[in-house]
């Protein structure tokens, strides 16, 4: 019985320490309000044609892939108004 009540409380308490630790990336981009989605969609009206890696970086959204030319390509968003920060081609 003693086994059991350990276990559930265990269980319950799994997903608040989980949270609480964070290192969840995952958590810390929904207080953005600029979605990783909505950051690609910026990035393709600046000329990302193929999205490589998107990543958050620096504190911005970074967007990195190619042009329909085929040219390297880097986009850096700011997760809170959504303006472009840098827009680098190589």
């Amino acid at each position: 019985m003693r086994t059991i009540i350990l276990a559930a409380a265990f269980a319950l308490a799994t997903p608040a320490l989980a949270h609480r630790h964070g290192g969840d990336d995952h958590a810390q981009h929904q207080q953005h309000a600029i979605s990783q989605e909505r950051a690609v969609e910026i990035a393709r009206e600046q000329g990302v044609a193929t999205v490589r890696e998107v990543k958050m970086d620096d504190g911005n959204w970074k967007v990195e892939g190619t042009t329909s030319e085929g040219r390297r390509i880097e986009v850096e968003i700011n997760p809170q108004t959504g303006a472009v920060v840098k827009r680098e081609l190589y």
